[in-house]
């Protein structure tokens, strides 16, 4: 066997010759080590993207950003979905000028009110108390309080407490509008009644109350 195109030749068992070319092993091996070249630079370009994404996710997700607060301007975010957001109170605090993106409220400034807030709105006085009484049964007097704000509005729903002096050295305190209070006898009384308000505002107010 004289043709120089074979390269390597032995025989099998039986005598035969078994002819195979050096170069296709050569090449085989070329072509593994291009796939494996190929994977590396795939796998290489996949842990590439998911780092990128993972750094924008964390700088573009909103609710990774909860709240902000610098010179007085707020950035607080809470969910809403597809609604307008309101302006809010928290204590004195009013959060307003907020906007809903991407199913986040975004209250982009905040003002300290002076007499409280409430309903997203800052209260505009102090409020205003007063006091009815009525005899069923004398010298028992039934009292209730009035507590409105400077539009007229009953107010009692941001009251937390209640002070009576009734005039005769009896005091209560109570959290509620009404009162019961028996007096010793009939006489004329100066009854003063406070209140305090779950802001910390004050107001009081007194009047005399006759029990025959």
């Amino acid at each position: 066997m004289t043709d120089a195109s074979y390269k390597n030749v032995r025989l099998d068992a039986s005598g035969k010759s078994v002819l195979y070319r050096g170069r296709v092993f050569k090449l085989m091996k070329k072509a593994v080590t291009s796939v494996e070249f190929i994977l590396l630079i795939g796998i290489s370009v996949f842990i590439v993207v998911l780092v990128v994404n993972f750094s924008i996710y964390n700088i573009f997700n909103p609710a990774l950003n909860q709240s902000n607060s610098t010179s007085g301007i707020l950035e607080e975010r809470t969910a809403c979905f597809d609604v307008d957001c309101g302006d809010t109170c928290e204590g004195n605090l009013r959060k307003h000028s907020a906007v809903c993106e991407d199913g986040t409220c975004i209250y982009r400034a905040s003002e300290t009110c002076t007499y409280g807030c409430s309903n997203g709105v800052c209260l505009p006085v102090d409020p205003e108390v007063t006091f009815d009484t009525a005899m069923p049964a004398a010298p028992r007097v039934d009292f209730y309080a009035f507590v409105n704000d400077s539009t007229g509005a009953d107010y009692r729903g941001n009251v937390s407490k209640y002070y009576w002096d009734f005039g005769d050295h009896n005091i209560t305190v109570t959290d509620v509008y009404y009162m019961e209070h028996t007096y010793g006898g009939p006489g004329e009384f100066n009854v003063t009644l406070s209140i305090i308000d779950h802001f910390g505002n004050q107001a009081a107010t007194i009047g005399p109350v006759v029990v025959t």
